[in-house]
């Protein structure tokens, strides 16, 4: 980075942001896929935009194949043209979430995608680039959330919750 803290291009390397974002689309994948490399590549929804990013290095698009366009992105990346690692972000979280606003407001913390939501990541967010958690970093300070810990429960299938003694 230079002074001014814009990201420059070197010679011969993807900028700096554009390999964050293939480093996060292989976590959301190995993420979807419960860590299971096989399944990740194997992966059947080549219709989904983050699908030619899922193994890192993408391959060029084979017009031999016959095209098998999704149902719900009408797309079939083995064939077509991928978009851009943040253009393709962008297209996951809204195919994620119902609306931009909710793109824009995402409660889901645990997602690896979850700094590039809305585009490039914000000062704090770079945290969540090198691989930590949203979740660990903003802890829900809501007594209620779903994030909690759920009850225990003893041999008998009942639950009980620790209280602590006055």
């Amino acid at each position: 980075m230079n002074k001014g803290g814009e990201i420059q291009k070197k010679e011969g390397k993807p900028e700096e942001g554009t390999r964050s974002r293939r480093i996060a689309i292989q976590k959301y994948y190995l993420w979807l896929h419960c860590e299971n490399h096989r399944t990740v590549k194997n992966c059947p929804m080549t219709g989904h935009p983050l699908w030619p990013y899922r193994m890192g290095s993408v391959l060029p698009p084979d017009p031999t194949k016959r095209r098998r366009p999704d149902p719900i992105t009408g797309k079939d990346y083995r064939v077509d043209l991928p978009l851009s690692p943040a253009t393709a972000i962008g297209a996951a979280c809204r195919l994620c979430a119902e609306n931009a606003e909710e793109v824009r407001h995402c409660a889901f913390l645990e997602c690896p995608l979850w700094a590039y939501r809305s585009g490039a990541p914000e000062k704090g967010d770079l945290f969540f680039v090198s691989g930590g958690s949203a979740a660990k970093a903003y802890p829900s300070k809501d007594e209620n959330d779903s994030l909690k810990q759920p009850a225990k429960s003893d041999s008998l299938g009942g639950s009980y919750e620790h209280t602590k003694k006055s």
